[in-house]
Formats: C-alpha cells, structure tokens, sequence
C-alpha cells in the first residue's frame, strides 16, 4: 500500500525550492533503499521539504514518531476516526518495493505509533498504474490527509507530482465515500461494496446474452401462426 516502485514520473512537477511550505500535518517517512532515489515520490517529497525522512536508530524524530504510519503490514484500516492522532501527531510512509515486502523490517518501526492500511485505491503512478492498492508514497499519503480531512495539505503534495491530478481522478467515488465513514468498519464495508461493484459488468454482459437468446427464440416463434380452430401452422409466407 505504501511500498515505492521507480517512478519514471515522479520529476514531473516542479522541484524549484520556493521556500518552507506550512503544512498542517506533520509528515515523515521510513527509506529502505529499494528504489532509486531519483525516481522516488517519497524523496521528492523530501528534497522539497514537504515531508521529513526518518531512521530506524530510535533516536531523532522517526524514533519518537506518535502519529500514524501506513504500512502494508498493518492489520486495521485507517479512517476519519484516525484524524485526530494525524493531525496532531503526524502521517508517514515507509518506502519499500512491493516485489521485496518479506524482507523489510516493519517490526523496527516505531512501536508508540499507530499502523494503518489503506482502503481499496487504484494507483494513478506510471509504474502500477491503475491497479488496486500498489499506491507509492505520495499517493498512500495522498489518500491519508484526504481520508483525514487535511484536505489543503493534500493539495500540496497532489501539486508535486504529476500524476497527482489523475490519481484524484480515478478514486474519486472511493474517496468521497470514505470520507463520510466514522470508523474502520465503516470503511471495511464501503470497500466490499465496491469490490462487489467491480464485477459487475461481468454480470451485465451475462444478462446481456441471455437477453439475446431470449429474443431470438421470439422471434423463431413468430414464423408460426394459430388457425380458426386453434392448430399451430408455420406462417405463409407471400413470394
């Protein structure tokens, strides 16, 4: 969920240093060195001074870091129910592949923080484009401030990616839907019903079938006729 791909695109946007950037959440990230750090959303975000990078030592901020860290190792959901410990602790990703996950060391994070997974979201990046729930770190905290009600800082960071637009784009419904859920399992359900939306059109295209085979079994009835005395003919067809 918040595992980092190389991103061909991730220099899109502008990374002209036009001073400090007051953001209302503190935000943060974990490197384990599994991308090129040129193609890296997360050390964009870093080189613009919009989110800070943490270490693993236990010492300095990532040691006594409180806020919430979505990771795809986390066992609940995040929600609006999360947005006071978001926004007055902070929001952070750990960069990591998602071809590498056994071996990346979540249980060194810090402990007094709060690990979250992220709800169903197709990926807008170029790597994982359109696949559910392969979101890099700009994306994965994205979703979190909007999920969270840092809506304006969430402007910020979808204005330093280029993709950021489009991966609005493509979770809209999805994300408007779980801004209006109060906990985890309300997000849990909105999730089923949108996986169970997903397959719909397989259904549709089923009916659709049927519909037409109904119809020309119709059709095939109608080159009979019923005489004056209730006898099924084949129609006569006039040459």
């Amino acid at each position: 969920m918040t595992s980092e791909d190389p991103d061909p695109f991730s220099g899109s946007g502008s990374d002209v240093d036009e001073g400090p950037v007051k953001l209302s959440v503190h935000m943060g990230m974990w490197d384990f060195s599994r991308c090129d750090p040129k193609k890296c959303s997360g050390r964009r975000l870093c080189r613009l001074r919009l989110i800070s990078e943490f270490r693993l030592s236990g010492s300095g901020a990532g040691g006594k870091f409180r806020g919430v860290i979505l990771t795809p190792s986390a066992t609940a959901v995040l929600s609006p129910a999360d947005k006071d410990i978001v926004l007055g602790r902070g929001l952070a990703v750990v960069d990591c592949s998602w071809a590498q996950l056994d071996a990346v060391p979540f249980h060194k994070l810090p402990r007094a923080a709060s690990q979250r997974l992220l709800p169903l979201l197709l990926a807008a990046n170029p790597v994982n484009y359109g696949k559910p729930w392969r979101l890099n770190c700009a994306e994965a905290l994205i979703a979190g401030l909007l999920i969270c009600g840092a809506d304006k800082d969430a402007d910020v960071l979808i204005g330093k990616v280029g993709y950021g637009e489009e991966f609005i784009r493509l979770n809209q419904e999805y994300l408007d839907k779980y801004k209006t859920c109060r906990n985890s399992q309300e997000i849990l359900d909105a999730q089923a019903k949108f996986l169970a939306d997903l397959d719909k059109p397989a259904e549709s295209e089923s009916e659709d079938f049927e519909s037409s085979e109904d119809d020309s079994e119709y059709e095939s009835e109608s080159e009979y006729e019923t005489d004056n005395l209730g006898n099924r003919i084949e129609k006569v067809k006039i040459v």
